[in-house]
């Protein structure tokens, strides 16, 4: 099982700049896999690596399900959105 220690020490084990938004709001999703997925939609608002790659979270305004609402209608609605970088590439 995943704990909020066990994937920031991961995370904490990398040489790259990764910062966590926490967030208040606690969001029931139906997502179970992958689990590393939901650990982040579950406990935080979205995760940053090096200022570049963002990954979607629970964020209420840009989060993943508002983002996913939009990639599903002007891109691939059989795909899910799991994270973007600042020069508009798309991971799907």
């Amino acid at each position: 099982m995943l704990t909020t220690k066990k994937i920031i020490a991961e995370f904490d084990k990398s040489s790259n700049d990764i910062k966590f938004l926490e967030f208040n709001k606690k969001l029931t999703d139906s997502i179970e896999r992958p689990q590393e997925l939901k650990f982040i939609l579950e406990h935080f608002s979205y995760v940053t690596v090096n200022g570049y790659l963002k990954i979607l979270g629970n964020d209420s305004e840009n989060g993943f399900s508002y983002c996913n609402e939009l990639f599903s209608k002007c891109y691939n609605s059989s795909r899910c959105l799991i994270a973007y970088d600042i020069l508009g590439g798309l991971l799907q």
